[in-house]
């Protein structure tokens, strides 16, 4: 059985693998994939981002093309809001185009996923949605198995299943100061007392981390019942 797992994100996306052969974890690896989208220099503009400009005493954000000095804020607010667009579209596609290769490299015959909760950021909430909805549209195109788990079960679980750990310390000294960190401690330690040398832990990211907590609750509380 191959599984896949994910953890959604609009700057870098956490993917798992694993492989459970005669009910024994046989492989794991997790990656991450740091999703790219044009700058607005690579859509013809000056500036990457929208700079502000000062026009008949107003001030707004804009993109100007070569030669020009000031545009209208009519003229910036359409640019400005073509240039979202263009970027929230390329976004999606490369996530696309980058979870789509491993899917069809890996071809798994389980997938899950942590699922979506609202942010502050409308965009972000809305782009996080697309890339879920298209994992659900591979799933139901491949007939396969999808699981998607709340954040906070998952959390409950691993603190539940794993009552002592280790507790790293981070780059910043940190021992399991924040709920990211410690679910990553937790995790580590569990895998390198119960899986030895099956797992790296030496460049993993945290939204990597967040990918192997979906694992973890899937493989704990789903797949050894089922393989039982």
């Amino acid at each position: 059985m191959i599984v896949m797992c994910f953890d959604l994100s609009s700057a870098c996306i956490g993917i798992t693998f694993a492989e459970i052969k005669a009910k024994k974890l046989t492989y794991i690896q997790t990656l991450a994939v740091i999703p790219e989208s044009p700058s607005a220099k690579e859509l013809g503009y000056t500036t990457k981002q929208p700079k502000a400009i000062f026009y008949n005493g107003d001030k707004f954000k804009a993109l100007l093309k070569d030669g020009e000095y000031f545009i209208s804020k009519q003229e910036a607010k359409k640019r400005v809001a073509n240039f979202k667009n263009s970027t929230h579209r390329e976004l999606l596609r490369d996530i696309g185009k980058q979870c789509g290769f491993y899917l069809e490299g890996v071809k798994p015959d389980i997938i899950a996923i942590e699922k979506n909760k609202a942010f502050n950021g409308v965009l972000t909430t809305k782009l996080l949605g697309e890339i879920a909805g298209g994992i659900y549209f591979y799933t139901g195109m491949r007939d396969l198995p999808l699981h998607d788990f709340d954040v906070s079960t998952v959390r409950s679980n691993i603190r539940k299943t794993i009552p002592t750990f280790k507790r790293y310390t981070n780059e910043l000294h940190q021992t399991a100061l924040d709920t990211k960190w410690e679910i990553y401690c937790r995790l580590r330690s569990y895998f390198e007392k119960n899986h030895p040398g099956l797992l790296d832990f030496s460049d993993m990211t945290m939204d990597e981390s967040d990918s192997l907590a979906v694992f973890y609750h899937l493989y704990e509380s789903v797949l050894k019942t089922e393989l039982a």
